[in-house]
């Protein structure tokens, strides 16, 4: 039979994200798709049933049903027997064996996707540049005010550039959901796993959203800004960024009340983040940067105190004659411990 139609990467690539493709042409690469079967329903449906050998010693099974269009475009739907279910690297391996399956004896295909997948490797070695956001689903990292002043709490969401330009609308996630998820999100990029232990750290008792605070704070924000998607949660078209220093002055001013408070800003303004050395958040510019407090650090223990650790050490022979005398107590005597029925029988006797 004829091969009525193709089957592109390109094609294989917009049904699955581009993390599970690149995994399912590795899996294919190295010979992990085992018994595959294609079964034609008609001339523009097929059925391709096979398993793959992953992560576990059991290989995992799927079912690809791939249909063309009348203008040629393919629909790949894939289900796997893996915790992802549908369009997983798995499915994405396979449908580069039927791939290669249908078009194994035509050399212009192979020689075309040879230069593909040249360009694939060349466009992953290089880096990507600064602020450039990724293909595909990714995460961003919206900022707002906190419970406390100036400690904000980290909203994580999902979403991805739109074919017009723009984010589309985020779908909002927790931490909890990809840091402890059975399987590794494909919208992951290298910098969530730096970021996510530091902001699971933050979490109050390992749950809820994370707040900004101490030396963990300092560091979260300044990776999540440093990704190019961390956003001020009203006005989250404009990525956050990193500015020079801004001093800090302290002032008095007067509540509602009449009663004054001490007042800690910035000069041009901006909301001073308790973290450990802290930092300052400009909404109105999008900028974070640190803060000169003008107080030099504190010098450590061993310099503050030196007399306390000038003493020679003490040997440890001598050490017990050191120990000072303990008061016998009452509730140590060898009968503390009876029952009063016992005391009570032994005072008879």
């Amino acid at each position: 039979m004829g091969v009525p139609r193709r089957l592109n990467r390109d094609d294989i690539r917009a049904a699955c994200d581009y993390r599970s493709y690149d995994r399912g042409r590795d899996y294919f690469a190295h010979g992990r798709v085992l018994d595959l079967e294609v079964a034609w329903q008609g001339a523009d449906t097929l059925t391709a049933i096979a398993t793959v050998r992953g992560t576990r010693p059991q290989p995992y099974q799927q079912v690809v049903r791939i249909g063309w269009s009348e203008r040629g475009f393919p629909e790949i739907s894939g289900r796997c027997t893996c915790p992802m279910a549908v369009n997983c690297k798995h499915v994405a391996a396979v449908c580069l064996a039927v791939r290669e399956e249908l078009h194994g004896g035509d050399p212009a295909p192979q020689a075309a996707e040879r230069c593909l997948a040249w360009l694939d490797e060349l466009a992953a070695a290089a880096p990507a540049a600064p602020g450039t956001l990724p293909t595909g689903d990714f995460l961003i990292y919206l900022l707002r005010p906190g419970t406390a002043r100036g400690k904000p709490a980290v909203e994580a969401a999902i979403t991805r550039v739109k074919k017009g330009g723009g984010l589309g609308q985020p779908r909002r996630t927790s931490l909890q959901n990809y840091t402890y998820a059975y399987y590794r999100p494909g919208y992951l990029q290298p910098e969530d796993d730096e970021v996510a232990p530091l902001l699971a750290s933050l979490c109050a008792g390992g749950w809820g959203e994370p707040v900004v605070a101490g030396s963990a704070g300092h560091f979260a924000v300044l990776l999540l800004v440093r990704s190019g998607r961390c956003f001020w949660h009203e006005n989250p078209t404009r990525p956050l960024r990193l500015a020079g220093e801004r001093p800090l002055r302290l002032g008095w001013r007067t509540r509602g009340d009449g009663a004054s408070e001490l007042a800690v800003v910035v000069e041009p303004a901006g909301e001073v983040l308790l973290t450990e050395p802290p930092l300052y958040l400009d909404p109105a510019e999008g900028v974070v940067g640190p803060v000169a407090t003008g107080v030099s650090p504190p010098a450590s223990s061993a310099t503050s105190s030196p007399r306390r650790w000038s003493r020679p050490r003490l040997p440890t022979g001598s050490a017990f004659a050191w120990r000072p005398a303990t008061p016998a107590c009452p509730c140590r005597r060898r009968d503390r411990w009876r029952s009063p029925t016992w005391r009570a029988r032994t005072a008879r006797s």
